[in-house]
């Protein structure tokens, strides 16, 4: 069984898995906890290839202090477009199999994942356009994603609540806006649970998305209830 949180960041999803895997440990449930987005193994070398030759920006990382990134101009050209397309391609493909489909189809164990194939999918949007979502990646993504097993929850905030949440890591506007709008089709699409975090506190959301998850798997996991 694999349970999926995503959203913009800032929308409550590292808060949400840490009270949900508490509860999940409190009752004895063996999980596997991950995390799911663009940016792995070989797309971090190649990213790292391009800040060592001299070819980055400073931006904010997660935890607000500054970090070399690769110029975006570094992927502007075709080329650059085609090579980050199929290093991150390669990449996700490679951690989706290794950290979410084998511990949860071999090891049995109940998955749970931050971001995952929402967020990818909003990510490859943002680097390469809307005609990527016609892509065979894309396809693929969207294969692995119709998994009857396979819960989604998706946490939304206005822009101003993540404003207020994240301070100077906030991601521009309309990166914000293309996510949200990829995530709400894929909520649409894949009957997912969505929740506005702007108006719920952390406790009421934990509550929510406990029950959804019960009322899913009631009679898969059996521990749970």
């Amino acid at each position: 069984m694999i349970v999926v949180l995503f959203g913009p960041d800032g929308s409550g999803k590292t808060t949400q898995i840490r009270l949900l895997t508490s509860y999940f440990k409190a009752r004895g449930v063996k999980f596997y906890k991950t995390y799911i987005s663009t940016h792995h193994l070989f797309a971090w070398i190649l990213f790292k290839i391009f800040v060592m030759a001299g070819h980055y920006i400073w931006r904010p990382n997660v935890y607000a202090q500054v970090e070399k990134y690769p110029s975006p101009e570094v992927f502007s050209s075709r080329l650059g477009k085609i090579i980050k397309y199929i290093v991150e391609g390669i990449s996700l493909l490679l951690a989706i199999l290794l950290k979410v489909q084998l511990p949860s189809k071999l090891l049995k164990r109940l998955v749970i994942v931050e971001r995952y194939i929402p967020s990818s999918l909003a990510d490859f949007v943002c680097a390469f356009g809307i005609s990527s979502l016609n892509s065979i990646l894309v396809r693929i993504l969207l294969a692995l994603a119709n998994d009857p097993k396979t819960v989604y929850v998706y946490l939304d905030a206005d822009y101003e609540t993540l404003i207020k949440r994240r301070g100077i890591r906030i991601e521009p506007e309309d990166y914000i806006k293309t996510q949200r709008m990829i995530y709400k089709q894929f909520a649409k699409n894949y009957n997912c649970l969505i929740i506005d975090t702007s108006k719920l506190d952390i406790l009421t959301t934990q509550k929510v998305i406990r029950e959804y998850i019960m009322e899913q798997y009631s009679k898969k996991l059996k521990v749970i209830v």
